[in-house]
């Protein structure tokens, strides 16, 4: 069964990684490859893949990553596993790879939120407020707009754009609290409270929380 295999081989891989053995953590990945490749159901394999691609990203190899996420038919984990791959490069301070990876986030009909989610917070991450906060007025669904701005937000605030960001956090408030189910609400107003609070700014999380109790 290729699949432990894959699992066990990317773990030493990312254990390589992080005691930066860059090559030998490149050819634990190309042997967890190999592994991957021979188990036929995707959905089995896929957890092995996201974590592949994810820590080829991460060692900055956006080639290697995209031909990994390039092996995924099923265009639901396709979105899942580019995502994350724009995360991780936006993370590392990759904004121009994150951006040319969410675009690639299949979206043929214009309306798929995540991969608007992940174009708006790569946006973000490159400095192009503006490019995301009309991305992320895009996304339909309140709960995942609400997301994506506090998502921008917390981008804004890393880079040392307090205003912006506190102005996009209170976007990302205000499309929370038009949702009508009180518990998704509650929901989203307590992610947006969490990145408030790890950026900083505690006075508007506690006001974030508040609302999230009254909406429990």
């Amino acid at each position: 069964d290729g699949y432990p295999v894959a699992i066990g081989l990317e773990t030493i891989a990312e254990t390589y990684a992080k005691e930066g053995e860059h090559a030998a953590a490149a050819g634990s990945i190309g042997l967890a490859l190999l592994a991957a490749a021979t188990v036929r159901n995707e959905g089995y394999i896929f957890p092995a893949l996201y974590r592949i691609a994810q820590l080829q990203a991460n060692e900055g190899d956006l080639k290697a990553a995209l031909q990994t996420a390039a092996i995924i038919q099923s265009r639901d984990n396709k979105v899942n596993i580019l995502a994350a791959i724009a995360r991780t490069l936006a993370a590392k301070g990759d904004g121009s790879g994150a951006l040319q990876t969410a675009a690639s986030i299949p979206n043929e009909s214009g309306d798929n939120p995540t991969a608007l989610r992940e174009i708006a917070r790569a946006q973000a991450s490159v400095g192009d407020g503006i490019s995301a906060l009309r991305t992320a007025a895009g996304i339909q669904d309140a709960s995942l707009r609400a997301g994506a701005l506090s998502g921008i937000a917390e981008t804004q605030a890393r880079s040392g754009s307090r205003t912006a960001a506190a102005e996009t956090f209170r976007l990302a408030v205000q499309a929370a609290t038009t949702l009508q189910k009180d518990s998704s609400k509650a929901f989203a107003l307590a992610d947006i409270g969490r990145n408030q609070a790890t950026t900083g700014d505690r006075t508007a999380a506690s006001e974030t929380f508040r609302l999230a109790i009254q909406a429990a």
